[in-house]
């Protein structure tokens, strides 16, 4: 219907009209976009056709480019406050579902933190595992939403008017479920959400072939 508008008026508007129309129509179009890209991932995901394929990536050069991606697509909205102590250049991760992780946890933390101009990223690491923490200080989620927050197609009853698929957490538990890692949520009405992720840091099926291979 803009699009429409915008081509029937075209000569009838003023620059800056033509241009808000114009900023409207594409946010609509990355909407649609985003929204036909899960329905994608959740439909390989219900029919198994996820596949896992880890592979030795550095983990800092890996984890700068998406907050670089997420603040490009949020026109930097918020700052991303990071608190880096993994001491980690290399991870085992299969690289197109880690972005699926980050990139989700990130961009909703800014995206349900409206009224506010930063989020925070907290990171480490041990032998075994990465662990690291997304925090908003935005609308949160009710008690009992809480439960079903994995769920495909769930969103908070105070999310209504804010844009989104019910989907992308539902994306983030499964690639993380794939890395056999864990996710917790912890959060409180009107002051905000923390995300708690913990990854191994090597594969369990990559640990058995260096044994394999070293008998």
């Amino acid at each position: 219907m803009d699009a429409g508008f915008v081509k029937k008026y075209w000569e009838r508007m003023d620059d800056d009209n033509r241009l808000k129309k114009l900023s409207k129509i594409e946010e609509q179009v990355k909407h649609m976009t985003s929204l036909l890209n899960d329905v994608l991932t959740i439909g390989k995901i219900d029919a198994g056709q996820i596949k896992f394929n880890p592979q030795s990536v550095n983990f800092n050069e890996f984890i700068e480019a998406i907050f670089e991606e997420v603040q490009n697509v949020t026109n930097y909205s918020h700052e991303i406050r990071i608190q880096n102590i993994c001491n980690l250049d290399k991870i085992y991760i299969d690289e197109k579902l880690g972005r699926n992780i980050f990139i989700n946890l990130l961009s909703n933390a800014i995206k349900f933190s409206p009224e506010k101009k930063f989020i925070e990223f907290k990171c480490s690491s041990n032998k075994e595992f990465l662990t690291f923490e997304i925090k908003d200080y935005g609308i949160g989620i009710k008690k009992e939403d809480l439960a079903h927050i994995f769920e495909p197609f769930r969103r908070g009853a105070n999310t209504d008017t804010i844009q989104g698929t019910g989907l992308g957490l539902a994306i983030v538990k499964e690639s993380v479920e794939k890395h056999k890692g864990n996710i917790h949520v912890d959060s409180e009405l009107g002051r905000g959400t923390t995300f708690t992720v913990n990854l191994p840091i090597v594969p369990a099926e990559k640990l058995d072939n260096a044994s394999a291979i070293s008998a």
